[in-house]
């Protein structure tokens, strides 16, 4: 099971990325970000806020962050293939009973 969290403007709070009532529902149930580091559309520190969030709740911590070095917005995948690739297919692996 794979959460998508919808960012479409600029200027949200962090509160407005996840209502409180989702992020309770989500504590048990494993979120990796990907971000870009130099993106110009999405904000860096907002992967900070939803992950930091996220994590919050969590009685153990499962959710991770990626942060993709040199990349602009959606080009985590291209700017670094191996690193984004390696991390995904982990993180799956090893979060895949907790969703099962």
């Amino acid at each position: 099971m794979f959460l998508q969290i919808p960012i479409f403007n600029k200027g949200f709070l962090p509160c407005q990325y996840l209502s409180l009532k989702l992020e309770k529902k989500c504590a048990t149930i494993p979120l990796l970000i990907i971000h870009d580091e130099k993106d110009n559309f999405v904000p860096l520190y907002m992967a900070y806020d939803i992950y930091h969030h996220k994590i919050r709740d969590e009685e153990k911590q499962i959710s991770e962050l990626l942060i993709i070095k040199d990349a602009g917005h959606v080009q985590s995948i291209t700017t670094d293939y191996d690193l984004y690739t390696s991390k995904t297919l982990l993180f799956a692996k090893i979060h895949e009973e907790i969703t099962n």
